[in-house]
């Protein structure tokens, strides 16, 4: 395990003026490490989805066009993060540079990961949960962190499949997800930047009891 810790920024966020000083705000408040961001997708995605369902395409293809207008959010997000540092691949992240936002394009990424012996699925089943999941994976990182727009509806007690059937991540991410890494899923648009532990409280029966 390193003292890395990965974090999904939904792409909800990004059509949101005050993301970026939330972003720094909620960041302030953790404990210092290498934080490599992964940038969902936004408004972007949803219109390569609208074009698949009206053209049918492929379900590559449509894959590919998502995953390549993740470099553009994740540009975005950069530009938009004072002090955010821009990487085109893992070997690049520095593990001593816990004083900024190291945010990941993760097309060089998913392409290394297709040629893997266990590739995720060229499917809308995977989205950026997943592919965060699996950076995680595979920086070996101590946390994976979701910041959304909102908590999940599900029960505190609750596991990760929870999260997948309440819609709240995607259908693959139970599967992606390494069962020892601490899973945290925050509110990024709340006042306290609220959140839950799902994967400590996995791990430590007593605090589902509390």
């Amino acid at each position: 395990m390193s003292d890395c810790r990965v974090i999904k920024l939904g792409g909800s966020m990004l059509d949101w003026q005050g993301f970026p000083d939330a972003l720094q705000a909620w960041c302030a408040r953790q404990e210092p490490m290498a934080s490599v961001v992964i940038v969902g997708g936004g408004e972007l995605v949803e219109a390569i989805r609208r074009l698949d369902r009206t053209h049918e395409l492929s379900e590559g293809t449509s894959h590919w066009l998502a995953v390549k207008t993740l470099s553009v959010t994740a540009r975005l997000a950069a530009d938009l993060t004072a002090g955010a540092i821009m990487r085109q691949r893992l070997d690049e992240v520095d593990w001593t540079d816990g004083s900024r936002l190291q945010i990941l394009d993760v097309l060089e990424f998913m392409q290394e990961d297709a040629r893997s012996d266990d590739p995720l699925p060229e499917t809308w089943e995977v989205t950026t949960d997943s592919i965060a999941a699996r950076a995680a994976q595979r920086l070996r990182a101590r946390e994976l962190v979701l910041l959304k727009s909102a908590l999940p509806n599900v029960d505190e007690s609750g596991g990760v499949e929870d999260l997948a059937a309440a819609g709240y991540v995607d259908g693959y991410f139970p599967r992606c997800l390494p069962e020892t890494m601490r899973l945290r899923v925050v509110n990024l648009r709340s006042d306290g930047f609220d959140e839950i532990r799902l994967r400590e409280r996995e791990r430590d029966p007593s605090l589902r009891s509390g």
